[in-house]
């Protein structure tokens, strides 16, 4: 049956989700909402997490102010991070969303829904968790790195990506995939970014029976320490290693050309472009390239202008015969 609209649920954390909605928030036809990790541990989400038992906000507070509709001026107070005394590394806008799930007794998705209508969210914006989590990386040489913000650092191959401890997926982030139309696994750091949603038992059982189309948008450049050298395929692999099964139906692909100067900077920091090997990938998942990368102070990145018009001209056809 034809849909007049799309119920999309986007899976990630960090910069990359928070800058990937930014092209798609405004599309009249989807529905959005966003699952977010809360397993960071690092600078002031580690300190606010660690002293009040609370899930790291940190990725929350950048998909919050990404599907936003205020002033700019309290986009920026948002982001500000103190430089000195007791304060000095924390973001305000962290402390903010902390302050409103200690106050109202809630749980940190209640406080969410509380959050987003006072900065008129554009869709929905789901904790994978209300648990106070932390993750483990288990190396191809058997060692163990714990910790979000220790993994990117100890430059080995990563095998899996674990929990410390059990942990449920809210329930919300649950009925959010039961009900997509499109899953979208979101640009970013794949193993403490996107991979933390992904392996949660009741997330990763949603996503197995889902009828949805599963979309993964490949990263533009490796990650320095977490993805070194990793190709396209490799990316893919990770994600499905973690899921148990295939669940990638279609990957998009940037077909950019990046020019030398550009990679040039990037090596610098030990990063490289994706490569492309296509023919390692199973004949079974689609590949879809277009240019929808952007230069913007000397880093590439991927525009959210030209997802806009991705969405809008080609990408229907992914959910209009569900």
């Amino acid at each position: 049956m034809s849909k007049t609209s799309c119920k999309v649920v986007c899976i990630g954390g960090g910069s990359g989700l928070s800058h990937f909605v930014k092209g798609i928030k405004d599309i009249n036809y989807i529905e959005l909402k966003c699952i977010v990790t809360v397993a960071d541990n690092g600078g002031s989400s580690g300190i606010l997490k660690e002293e009040l038992k609370i899930p790291a906000v940190g990725d929350l507070r950048n998909v919050l102010i990404s599907l936003s509709n205020v002033p700019e001026q309290l986009e920026k107070v948002m982001n500000y991070r103190f430089v000195d005394g007791g304060l000095k590394g924390h973001s305000l806008g962290n402390l903010v969303i902390a302050g409103a799930i200690q106050s109202s007794n809630q749980d940190i998705v209640s406080a969410f829904h509380d959050i987003s209508d006072v900065f008129n969210v554009r869709g929905e914006i789901i904790p994978s968790s209300t648990d106070t989590v932390d993750i483990k990386a288990t190396l191809f040489d058997n060692s163990e790195v714990y910790g979000e913000k220790n993994i990117g650092v100890v430059n080995k191959k990563i095998q899996t990506i674990e929990y410390i401890t059990p942990v449920k997926a809210s329930k919300e982030a649950v009925v959010a995939i039961e009900e997509a139309d499109l899953i979208i696994y979101s640009i970013g750091s794949l193993y403490t970014s996107l991979i933390p949603n992904l392996i949660i038992p009741e997330i990763k059982e949603a996503i197995k029976n889902s009828k949805a189309q599963k979309v993964y948008f490949a990263n533009l450049m490796s990650q320095p320490g977490e993805t070194d050298n990793y190709s396209l395929s490799e990316h893919i692999d990770a994600i499905n290693r973690h899921l148990g099964f295939v669940g990638i139906d279609t990957v998009i692909v940037n077909n950019q050309k990046i020019s030398k100067r550009i990679l040039d900077l990037y090596q610098i920091e030990d990063a490289y472009p994706v490569a492309n090997d296509f023919g390692n990938i199973a004949k079974e998942i689609k590949i879809l390239k277009y240019d929808i990368a952007k230069i913007e102070d000397d880093k590439i990145m991927h525009s959210p202008e030209k997802i806009n018009k991705m969405f809008r001209k080609d990408l229907k056809c992914l959910f209009q015969e569900k």
